[in-house]
């Protein structure tokens, strides 16, 4: 509880949900919470997620960064406003 910065309310939280999940069990003879199989393999699941994710939002990022270049590189052009096309395009219609 004061290695983890928690309360004794968020602790008790914590601990009846990952008991009642079976990540956590309660050892009688020692009187200590003991992580199960379950919960060890939890663990190693979450591990391989939580890189994962890395992984992706570093990848995302430098998606991003490519998005905003092209993004960039359209409209850093001296492109025509929209209200020139739409004029030019009535003139064509109206045969101007």
């Amino acid at each position: 509880m004061y290695r983890g910065n928690l309360s004794y309310k968020v602790l008790n939280v914590y601990l009846g949900a990952v008991t009642k999940a079976n990540l956590v069990g309660f050892d009688e003879a020692t009187g200590s919470y003991m992580i199960t199989e379950k919960g060890r393999m939890f663990l190693a699941v979450f591990k391989k997620y939580k890189r994962l994710v890395s992984l992706l939002e570093r990848r995302y990022s430098s998606v991003k960064k490519e998005q905003t270049l092209l993004e960039k590189m359209c409209f850093a052009a001296d492109l025509p406003n929209k209200n020139a096309l739409f004029n030019d395009r009535v003139d064509s219609v109206r045969g101007n």
